[in-house]
């Protein structure tokens, strides 16, 4: 993302902040890409151990964020995008599969499945050993 942005605003602006802050007004492919970059640096910058230990809990709510972010980059990809967005919309497609597999919900029916599809397949364990009986006498 910060080579993105970085290659961005030095070759289609020269680094010309004022004609960056220009296009965040105006264009909302921008808004929503820099809104992006900016959860995924605080991301960035908080990534480390020292940031963990000092953050506890609130480290864990603050990268939870990075959904959002993924729905902004999938937004700015979309609109970004002039002619055929079909690109995006499978990149789209693919994030929204990732975030249903996390929610909760669905990982619950996910793991149930799993497990009653284990318990299915093994065997019942017997609780005496079987007699193996002898073959009766043939009649004559």
């Amino acid at each position: 993302a910060l080579v993105h942005f970085t290659i961005y605003i030095g070759v289609d602006y020269g680094f010309d902040l004022r004609l960056v802050l220009l296009e965040l007004e105006e264009k909302r492919y921008v808004i929503v890409g820099f809104a992006a970059f900016l959860i995924l640096l605080a991301l960035t910058l908080t990534s480390t151990k020292g940031m963990q230990r000092r953050l506890k809990k609130n480290w864990k709510k603050l990268h939870k964020w990075v959904y959002a972010a993924g729905i902004l980059v999938m937004f700015h990809f979309i609109w970004v995008q002039k002619s055929d967005i079909r690109e995006p919309l499978i990149w789209t497609g693919v994030l929204g599969l990732l975030l249903l597999l996390r929610w909760q919900p669905v990982r619950t029916r996910i793991l149930s499945f799993r497990t009653s599809r284990r318990a299915g397949r093994r065997k019942p364990r017997p609780t005496e050993p079987t007699k193996v009986s002898e073959p009766e006498p043939a009649a004559q």
